[in-house]
C-alpha cells in the first residue's frame, strides 16, 4: 500500500500480500473503542437496564463473547451511557504489556453495547442490508482464521499489540 515496512524477513512477509486485499479496500473501517472504564467509574453499573460495555476479557480464545464478573471491585459490565445495536467485529489491541494475542468476535446482539478501549471496532457504513453486512463480516472473519493472517500477525506484530491503522490498512485480507 505504499508503506515502508521494516522486517528481517521481506521476501516472506511479501508473499502475505499476493492476492490479499484490506479492510479499508472492502469499504470497512477501524476505530479504537471509545470507553475508558477507569475514566468512566462513576457510570459503571450491574444494573441490567445499562448499556453492556465490551472489554477485551470478554473476547475468548474461541474468538466468541462471554460475559464476566471482574475481579476489581470497581469494574462492571454495564455502563450509563447510550449505547448501539449495528453489528460489528471487534478485535483486540493488546495491552502493551503482555505478548499479544489476536482475538476477535462478532458483535451481533440485540441490546445497545459500547465497546472499550482496548478493542479495536471493525464496522462498515456502506450502506447494506443487514444480511450483506453479515456475509461482508462473515468473509473477514474467514480471513482472521486463515492460517496465513496468524503467520502474518506473527512476523510483522510479534510481540507488540496491533493499532487501529494497522488493522484497517496492512493486514491483508484474503
Amino acid at each position: 500500500n505504499g508503506d515502508f515496512i521494516f522486517t528481517p524477513d521481506a521476501e516472506k512477509l511479501s508473499t502475505y500480500f499476493e492476492g490479499a486485499t484490506t479492510l479499508k479496500e472492502l469499504g470497512i473501517e477501524v476505530k479504537t473503542g471509545t470507553i475508558v472504564w477507569n475514566e468512566k467509574k462513576d457510570l459503571l453499573t450491574n444494573s441490567t437496564d445499562a448499556t453492556l460495555l465490551l472489554y477485551n476479557t470478554n473476547v475468548t480464545k474461541e474468538n466468541t463473547l462471554e460475559l464476566t464478573q471482574f475481579k476489581n471491585a470497581s469494574k462492571f459490565q454495564r455502563i450509563n451511557a447510550e449505547g448501539q445495536v449495528e453489528p460489528m467485529i471487534v478485535v483486540n489491541r493488546g495491552n502493551g504489556n503482555s505478548k499479544y494475542v489476536f482475538k476477535y468476535a462478532l458483535v451481533d446482539l440485540k441490546e445497545p453495547y459500547l465497546v472499550e478501549n482496548h478493542l479495536n471496532m471493525v464496522y462498515t457504513k456502506l450502506a447494506l442490508s443487514f444480511e450483506d453486512k453479515m456475509e461482508l463480516y462473515q468473509k473477514v472473519i474467514d480471513s482472521f482464521k486463515d492460517e496465513r493472517t496468524l503467520e502474518f500477525i506473527q512476523l510483522y506484530f510479534g510481540n507488540g499489540g496491533m493499532s487501529k491503522t494497522e488493522l484497517e490498512s496492512v493486514l491483508p485480507i484474503y
